[in-house]
């Protein structure tokens, strides 16, 4: 590889990881905000068997995230991939197939949990003070899965096709319109956990708008039927892995709630909402890295760009574990602010759970980093792999250590198997790690010629550097001024559409046997060279680039425009 590599920045991957990062960021927060909110209103109005109701409904919530982080991450990933290889048409069947898929599993989950409501609450609170105030909350909660399983699925899609704001707002919205709608059915009206249940409902049903007005409004993708069998496959295969973790949590919490009231009673279930609190707010920071890092990496890994690659997680690495070293520090430090909050007064109350607080943290950077790993074997679509992290995460590892801890040390044994679990999938994370090289990433075929991030002031330069690259290659003097000049006229073209905007470009030129390959990326307004070449005069720059060329392909991705230009 020439040398040149190193005049390769990351301010480009920087750029897109941020515009997708800190709204999902921000609408986590605020989600999170808001679902302390309801658990404040919820403990303080009605009291901590109310609360322990709600908590021992969450593994509903975990099987409808099970299901929608299927549809959610496979749709994203899958797109991106489709981009990443330059796959014409694909991404638009991927979208219709995925849409059409949450829509189905929404209604038939809708109906089978209505039928059988009682059965299924039983097997959550099987309590005979908790069961029938989780039943009353979770006949109306139910109705929620229509409007989550649709909209997670959407909010993908609004990621990968360049909005993440808009995304966010499909993610932030329901807990603000839950938080607000929970103080009014409760504390002014006293509509009691029914009141919980419906401020839910309703707060999902508000991004389900949102999210009609992108699809029928904003949505740059087409509704094109395809193999809906064969797309479908596609994307449950890439959504599996993450949500194999998600789904086998929700077993998980059924053995951890049921083995928490058996060693610690009602006071044991007040501690583990508390530590669901503390989990939804490490998870924020998880989710937000993981939507930012997965299409990121799909796309340069299609692409058979390791340096994308590397660079995206490495960035990922350093964010998350920054952000969960925080929160460990917070929490070990005041843990007793969380028992506060909701409205524990007792000494015994607050000493209980400080001790579950700090136990619990200890976890969070070793899931953290565990759940990142796993992203990435998704992404790179190394299943297998992704699906064993997966199944050792959210169940196996838990299961093997929890009985034993809880045995010898009660209650705060079952606090302890949190951070112990976590040990596991990361030996073998250790252990894969060492297997690993930078010729894994690379595309068959493929030899990168140079490889740099465009500096306007150094653009004559490093074209000039380029054609000697390509006849150093073995190319003729022909095909090493059309590299310069496809080069040339792309960076200028984006400099010019951004003047009033800092645009980040990265260019890869590729030997693929005996052709040349010039990918241009830009985080620039949307602009496709491709049809502008054809309505544009023929002695236009960019169609005379299109008429040298073979080929030309565009597609675009989170906000970023991505240009193949092969040449002879």
């Amino acid at each position: 590889m020439n040398a040149s590599i190193n005049t390769r920045n990351n301010d480009l991957i920087r750029s897109i990881f941020k515009k997708i990062l800190l709204p999902a960021l921000a609408a986590g927060a605020s989600a999170n905000i808001a679902t302390m909110i309801d658990g404040i209103v919820v403990g303080n109005a009605i009291g901590s068997e109310a609360l322990a109701a709600v908590n021992s409904c969450r593994p509903a919530s975990q099987i409808y995230g099970f299901l929608s982080e299927i549809l959610a991450s496979g749709v994203a990933v899958s797109i991106a991939r489709s981009v990443g290889k330059s796959e014409k048409g694909k991404p638009d069947k991927l979208f219709t197939t995925g849409i059409s898929a949450a829509l189905i599993a929404a209604v038939v989950l809708t109906l089978v949990q209505q039928l059988f409501a009682g059965n299924i609450c039983r097997l959550f609170a099987d309590d005979e003070e908790l069961y029938p105030l989780a039943l009353e909350y979770y006949r109306i909660f139910s109705l929620s899965v229509f409007f989550i399983l649709f909209n997670n699925s959407l909010s993908s899609a609004m990621r990968t096709d360049g909005y993440p704001k808009l995304s966010a707002l499909v993610q932030l919205l329901p807990h603000i319109v839950n938080a607000l709608l929970n103080v009014l059915f409760v504390s002014v009206f006293d509509m009691g956990l029914s009141g919980v249940a419906i401020a839910t409902v309703l707060g999902y049903f508000a991004a389900f708008l949102v999210g009609a007005y992108y699809f029928f409004f904003r949505k740059s993708y087409r509704l094109l039927r395809g193999n809906f069998g064969r797309n479908l496959a596609e994307i449950t295969s890439v959504g599996t892995p993450p949500a194999v973790n998600m789904g086998l949590i929700s077993i998980k919490l059924l053995i951890i709630n049921s083995l928490v009231l058996s060693v610690g009673g009602s006071l044991g279930m007040a501690v583990m909402s508390l530590i669901m609190v503390e989990w939804a707010l490490e998870s924020l920071f998880i989710s937000g890295v993981k939507q930012s890092m997965m299409p990121m990496i799909s796309y340069y890994y299609a692409n058979g760009d390791y340096h994308g690659v590397r660079a995206v997680f490495n960035y990922a690495f350093r964010f998350l574990m920054t952000a969960e070293a925080a929160l460990v520090l917070l929490f070990e430090v005041f843990p007793q602010f969380l028992p506060f909050i909701f409205g524990m007064r007792e000494p015994e109350q607050i000493s209980a759970a400080c001790v579950g607080i700090r136990i619990f943290a200890l976890s969070m950077p070793l899931e953290a980093f565990a759940m990142l790993t796993i992203s990435y074997y998704t992404a790179i679509r190394n299943r297998k792999t992704a699906v064993v992290l997966s199944v050792l995460l959210g169940l196996v590892a838990t299961v093997s250590v929890i009985y034993p801890l809880a045995h010898f040390f009660g209650i705060n044994g079952v606090w302890l198997s949190f951070p112990v679990a976590e040990l596991i999938p990361l030996a073998l994370i250790a252990i894969l790690s060492r297997l690993n090289s930078e010729r894994f990433f690379r595309m068959k075929g493929h030899t990168y010629l140079q490889e740099f991030s465009v500096d306007v002031d150094q653009l004559s330069h490093t074209v000039d550097c380029v054609r000697k690259a390509v006849g150093d290659a073995g190319f003729d003097a022909i095909a090493a001024n059309r590299t310069g000049l496809a080069i040339e006229e792309m960076a200028l073209s984006a400099l010019e559409r951004n003047s009033e905007k800092k645009v980040h470009i990265d260019v890869t030129v590729r030997k693929i046997e005996d052709a040349l390959l010039v990918t241009f990326s830009d985080d620039g307004m949307e602009f496709d060279p491709v049809t502008s070449a054809d309505r544009e005069a023929k002695t236009s720059s960019l169609a005379m680039l299109k008429a040298i060329s073979a080929k030309m392909e565009y597609g675009r991705i989170v906000g970023m425009n991505k240009t193949d230009i092969y040449l002879q």
